[in-house]
Formats: C-alpha cells, sequence, structure tokens
C-alpha cells in the first residue's frame, strides 16, 4: 500500500563539494552496492534525492528510526531505479 508520495531535488554543486569536504560521508549514506553500481556523481546524487523522497513518502524521516542505510536504491542505466 502506497502510503504517500514524495520528491526531492539535490543541488549537484553542493552535494560534490559536500562530499570531498567529507569523504566519509559517502559511506554513511550509501550502502556499498548503491556506491559500487553508482557511475558518476549525477546518479549518487539521484540515489540520495530518491532516499529523501522515500523518507517523505512514509511519514517518518531519520527520527522515526530509519536511517539512510535502511533505504537501498539500486538500477542501472537500462532500467528504472528500485527501491528495497
Amino acid at each position: 500500500m502506497v502510503k504517500g508520495i514524495g520528491i526531492d531535488v539535490v543541488n549537484l554543486g553542493r552535494f560534490e563539494r559536500i562530499l570531498k569536504r567529507t569523504p566519509k560521508l559517502k559511506l554513511r549514506l550509501f550502502t556499498e552496492r548503491e556506491i559500487v553500481s553508482s557511475y558518476s556523481l549525477w546518479n549518487l546524487a539521484g540515489k540520495f534525492a530518491g532516499k529523501e523522497a522515500v523518507l517523505k513518502s512514509v511519514g517518518l524521516g531519520l527520527s522515526g528510526g530509519i536511517r539512510w542505510k535502511d533505504i537501498e536504491i539500486l538500477g542501472d542505466s537500462q532500467s528504472p531505479p528500485k527501491v528495497f
């Protein structure tokens, strides 16, 4: 059952600066499979936006007990992303 719809936008320049300034952040936000399957900064930013949209759609957010790595977004250039 769908509880809600979430959408989010990521500023690529800001996202890139933050990841360069805080390299370990990538390991806190993304699963190993997400990192390995990301073929560009754009793709990784899309996964981040997707995670934020999932948090919004379930109405809990990070304070509701869901962690970034609890949401995994996978897919390739030939198919739409899937949330796990």
